[in-house]
Formats: C-alpha cells, sequence, structure tokens
C-alpha cells in the first residue's frame, strides 16, 4: 500500500510552495500571469484572461 504525502505552505498572499514525497513545488502570481515549477522540475507559464475559461498555457520539460 502506497502513501502519498503533500503538504502546502502560503508564504505570501500570492506564492505557494508545495512539499511532497516526489520533491517541492513552487508558483507565484504576478498580475494575471501565474508562474509554477513543480518537484520533476517542468515550468509552466499560465496567463489568465477576463473571459471566462480562456487561459494560456505554456509547459517547459526540464
Amino acid at each position: 500500500m502506497l502513501f502519498s504525502f503533500r503538504k502546502i505552505f502560503r508564504p505570501t498572499k500570492r506564492s505557494r510552495v508545495t512539499v511532497s514525497r516526489s520533491g517541492v513545488g513552487y508558483s507565484y502570481r504576478l498580475g494575471p500571469v501565474r508562474f509554477t515549477r513543480n518537484a520533476n522540475g517542468s515550468r509552466t507559464k499560465t496567463l489568465h484572461t477576463p473571459i471566462k475559461g480562456l487561459t494560456y498555457r505554456r509547459t517547459r520539460r526540464r
């Protein structure tokens, strides 16, 4: 049986740090743009638009 572990910290209002079994990831937001780096090293940039449900996402693998 596998157990999972994840703890999320909010150091500031616009940032988040996630600690899990696979590593540490973080994300922060600057206006409509969110920058994310997950535990396996890939980076994602997400742009939110005023139109509900319409976002632009670009992911770069390690």
